[in-house]
């Protein structure tokens, strides 16, 4: 196998690219055709980055790693690769040996940019008086960090996962050999692959609009749902416009590729990209669009006046959270103050609305440590879908159709809770409120709270945990 090793930011070093050739040789016995490799050493500050690409016949693998021992470095990265040679050493022995010759069809070029942002600034303390400003200091710029280009070739939907898992790749951009149309494959956050097709989205949407050809169509309870899916689909499409216009922007247009780019304008292509993306996944999964979303301070052996400021809070949070995303928002009730524990009722609407806030269902704890004990605050946050169907005329509107959604989850979860019941007497071990991060009335405890001796958010659904409160509170939860 031909070898070649570059080295940057780093002198070079004939004992790694000993190592290095050791490595890369050992993989040779899955290889049935000899090809080559190149491995690109680099040290980053105090990491020691490892970066190699091995070619073989028409198939591209790859292992990146870092660690703070470039020897490390080097076996993290071709323990990947060998990982996904075992895993596909029969596929790809039977490619070689039927002689496998590359599907005719175009190459679409693709550029990929990877682009480092700044760490954004903690949001200002409303609580106490700001302190004076101090002098301005130059705003750190996003800037481009690395850029690959390659060529999306014709393949099957499986070659490409298979492509994608031999590269240990997120994604992977090919063109489809029986469509001919450019496609992605991707790893979805559940472990399974997904596929964004555009022939797919165009079948789909010319469906819906030829179904109101149909006799009786307009008639039919199910014209809500259709044009809905029609008119959320033209959404979607202007939004990719929108996000196509700033990557234009972005990239300078005709006068010539930018190495530095605006702050503000790298934050609104991001988040239009993520948010569109949103809208595709859960369209293609068949998901509500549009949410309705109940934040409820919990009372039951609770400290109300506690329970009651931290609900606001949360109010305050997805208010914050939606005027971010650019959702709509309609406050349909709030309650507070009488005796009553805090209440508030929200209609959100915009691209993923519901996508994004389904995980957001359940539990909130905010822990207080006071005196050698802990003070716990519980908020209930409930979450169901808009009904394709406009409000019924007259009084409640919104809010009556957000009664009745509520309602019908409310029977949902006593039936879930009645058969959890009958689990546990029947000895399963099911327990309600045990294990599991399970809270009363059995529904899931989403997120703890802390705010001294230290701030700490951790995330139970979503898996993760950050001292960054500020952010979370501001909004940013479904980003951490």
């Amino acid at each position: 196998m031909q070898l070649s090793i570059t080295f940057r930011h780093m002198d070079a070093s004939d004992f790694l690219k000993e190592y290095a050739r050791e490595k890369v040789d050992r993989v040779n016995k899955y290889l049935d055709r000899a090809g080559e490799a190149h491995v690109t050493l680099s040290l980053e500050r105090h990491l020691h980055n490892a970066d190699i690409t091995i070619h073989s016949g028409s198939w591209v693998l790859r292992g990146r790693e870092k660690s703070e021992d470039m020897y490390a470095s080097i076996d993290l990265a071709m323990d990947k690769i060998e990982r996904q040679l075992k895993r596909y050493k029969e596929k790809l022995k039977n490619y070689h040996s039927r002689k496998y010759q590359p599907h005719a069809g175009a190459h679409y070029k693709v550029r990929h940019h990877v682009v480092a942002l700044p760490e954004p600034a903690p949001l200002p303390d409303t609580t106490v008086e700001a302190p004076a400003p101090a002098p301005a200091a130059e705003e750190a710029v996003p800037h481009v960090i690395r850029t690959n280009e390659f060529l999306a070739r014709p393949m099957t939907v499986e070659e490409a996962v298979m492509q994608m898992d031999l590269m240990n790749s997120d994604w992977f951009a090919f063109t489809n050999a029986t469509t001919h149309a450019m496609n992605v494959v991707y790893r979805r956050k559940d472990g399974h692959y997904g596929l964004i097709e555009a022939d797919a989205w165009r079948e789909r949407k010319d469906a819906a609009l030829a179904s109101m050809a149909v006799p009786g169509f307009w008639d039919s309870p199910e014209r809500f749902a259709t044009l809905g899916l029609a008119e959320y689909m033209d959404r979607i499409e202007v939004g990719l416009d929108t996000a196509g216009s700033l990557l234009q922007r972005l990239t300078g247009g005709a006068r010539g590729e930018r190495l530095r780019f605006p702050r503000d304008l790298v934050r609104r292509l991001a988040q239009q990209l993520y948010l569109v993306g949103e809208a595709c996944e859960g369209l293609f999964e068949g998901r509500p669009r549009d949410a309705f979303l109940l934040v409820r301070a919990s009372r039951s052996g609770e400290d109300a006046e506690l329970s009651d400021a931290f609900a606001r809070r949360l109010g305050d949070m997805y208010r914050a959270w939606a005027k971010k995303r650019r959702m709509r928002l309609e406050v349909l009730e709030e309650t507070a103050g009488g005796g009553e524990p805090y209440r508030l009722l929200l209609a959100i609407s915009g691209f993923g609305a519901f996508t994004i806030l389904e995980p957001e269902a359940g539990y909130h704890v905010l822990e207080v440590p006071e005196d050698g004990r802990t003070r716990r605050a519980r908020v209930l946050v409930r979450v169901a879908p808009q009904p394709e169907e406009p409000p019924p005329a007259g009084r409640g509107g919104p809010r009556e159709q957000a009664v009745r959604a509520f309602s019908r989850e409310k029977r949902e979860d006593a039936g879930r809770d009645a058969r959890a019941a009958r689990d546990a007497r029947e000895g399963d071990g099911a327990r309600q409120g045990q294990g599991g991060g399970e809270g009363r009335e059995g529904r899931v405890i989403v997120r703890r709270y802390r705010e001294r001796p230290s701030p700490l958010v951790r995330d139970g659904v979503r898996g993760w945990r950050t001292g960054r409160l500020d952010r979370v509170l501001g909004g940013d939860f479904d980003l951490m």
